[in-house]
């Protein structure tokens, strides 16, 4: 990104059930692979849906985002 940070698009395919509740934690990592920051999202997924995510962490010293955590539960 112009000026630092970082993007990362995530993907969510809900094809045969709903995924109800969807809880992604991301780290944010520096150029030495330490933990800067943390984004934490929680989003709906209905049955049948492909769900986009754009994470972004505009921090200049971002370099990469992992995944640390992520659930998906559908309150059937």
């Amino acid at each position: 990104m112009y000026g630092g940070g970082v993007l990362k698009v995530f993907e969510v395919k809900c094809v045969d059930r709903p995924c109800g509740d969807i809880l992604m934690r991301f780290n944010v990592l520096n150029s030495k692979r330490e933990m800067i920051d943390q984004i934490v999202l929680n989003e709906k997924g209905l049955h049948g849906e492909t769900r986009r995510f754009m994470i972004e962490a505009q921090n200049p010293d971002a370099a990469s985002l992992e995944l640390a955590e992520f659930s998906a539960r559908a309150k059937v």
